[in-house]
């Protein structure tokens, strides 16, 4: 079969591409034929189709829908068919699009004719590859913040996982874990280089405070606003993870946590790649 190279969740990252292409093709769209996703899908991840086929490639996965619907048995529906479907009901169940269905034929199960852009998905698509959400994204953060511990990325990677599954609260407690690691090194590292004095044992509030004001010691202008702003974002992260640690608090709005999450992911590298980094001795 055509898509046997792919695996599900590629076709999944394909559809999230091909999303953010078409938008960029036509700004504000938000109706998405099934065909276009198809196409889009083929277009990217297959890259050895000939240009004269993909039009007729797509349309034929694209119709495999309607064909299963000619007889509608579970054991009848094609591979490439369910590999497709069930990425796209995935970004169905992750809030990132709804369906727009047809009826094929009276009394046989409805198509998918359109897939509409919910607002979280316009967030995700629009800001596609630096987006946590979209698939690969982890791949590209430890390539390119390769001075992040792994305990770091593990808990970004824990908070990305709880976010899908709408497990709001336990993706900002493992935010927090994150910013509560970085805090830490960037303390140490902001002692090693004479920033600030060691105090042990004090409380993380009390470390950022410290930092703040080391970071006003930076004579590099672009470090040290680099570094304030890192640290306000981590400061309002300390907040919101304390907040989620009171079973009272209701955590129900998922596009404040889902922002939270993307500042993080921005702004923690920061706190590695500026201070820390200066002060691994495995790396001169």
């Amino acid at each position: 079969m055509v898509l046997d190279v792919l695996s599900e969740r590629q076709v999944r990252a394909l559809m999230i591409d091909g999303l953010a292409i078409l938008r960029r093709q036509q700004p504000g769209r938000r109706f998405i034929s099934y065909l276009d996703l198809v196409y889009q899908v083929v277009v990217v991840g297959l890259p050895g189709v000939p240009g004269q086929e993909l039009t007729a490639l797509a349309r034929r996965l694209a119709d495999n829908q309607k064909a299963f619907t000619e007889n509608p048995h579970p054991k009848d529906d094609l591979p490439e068919n369910r590999k497709l479907l069930s990425a796209l009901w995935g970004l169905v169940s992750d809030g990132i699009v709804y369906p727009r269905l047809g009826t094929f034929r009276e009394s046989y199960p409805s198509v998918i004719e359109y897939v509409v852009l919910t607002e979280k998905g316009e967030q995700v698509v629009d800001r596609a590859e630096e987006h946590p959400l979209h698939p690969g994204f982890m791949s590209r953060f430890r390539s390119r913040c390769s001075s992040v511990e792994d305990g770091v990325i593990a808990r970004l990677e824990d908070a990305i996982a709880c976010a899908e599954r709408g497990l709001l609260r336990a993706a900002v407690v493992m935010i927090g874990l994150a910013v509560e690691e970085t805090v830490d090194h960037a303390y140490d590292a902001a002692v090693k280089l004479s920033l600030i004095k060691s105090t042990k044992n004090i409380p993380a509030a009390q470390k950022v405070a410290a930092l703040s004001k080391g970071f006003a010691l930076l004579r590099n202008a672009e470090e040290r606003r680099q570094l304030q702003i890192a640290l306000v974002a981590a400061e309002n992260v300390r907040t919101e993870r304390n907040r989620a640690a009171h079973p009272g608090e209701k955590f129900e709005d998922a596009g404040s946590v889902e922002e939270l999450l993307v500042s993080s992911c921005r702004q923690i590298p920061v706190f590695w790649n500026v201070l820390v980094s200066k002060t691994d001795t495995s790396n001169p």
